[in-house]
């Protein structure tokens, strides 16, 4: 495993190496493609605007459909969810892989959660802060939980907002 992760580092040392020997040639062709090139130049600002909407845009609604009617939903990027509950991004990630929170929705490649995961987050972090680990009973309540959420989430929010 070591001399692959070597050889990737190798690979990417060379690379930087001709990028700064060629760099000055690439941007000219990239200019006059850009200037010349009407597809290449949409392309270019497209993916720019995309980048930086994502770049931007931390937390979306969405409208999601279900038996009972239509909802907005805001959601919640996985930077924004660390933010707000005090969990660091891999303890997040680590809790997922687990299964003590559901799993996120995906948007674009990256995690997205519901508010309502984002307290169900807080509510682990608490728990583990509290007793330094997860209680089997607590972390047995809270996959019931999740599998109660993962299975009805849908119903439990047209609930909750025809109130």
């Amino acid at each position: 495993m070591r001399d692959h992760d070597a050889g990737k580092e190798a690979k990417k040392i060379a690379f930087k190496k001709w990028y700064e020997t060629n760099k000055e040639n690439l941007n000219l062709q990239r200019k006059y493609r850009y200037m010349n090139d009407e597809e290449f130049r949409e392309r270019m600002i497209a993916n720019a605007t995309k980048y930086q909407n994502r770049k931007t845009l931390d937390s979306k609604k969405r409208t999601i459909q279900g038996e009972k009617g239509t909802i907005e939903l805001k959601i919640l990027r996985l930077g924004e969810v660390s933010k707000i509950t005090g969990v660091s991004e891999s303890s997040i990630r680590h809790y997922e892989k687990k299964g003590y929170i559901p799993k996120p929705i995906f948007d674009e490649h990256q995690r997205c959660y519901t508010e309502y995961q984002c307290k169900i987050i807080k509510e682990l972090a608490n728990i583990i802060r509290l007793k330094g680990y997860l209680i089997p009973n607590k972390s047995e309540r809270l996959k019931t939980q999740i599998e109660y959420i993962s299975a009805h989430w849908r119903d439990d929010i047209a609930l909750s907002t025809s109130d």
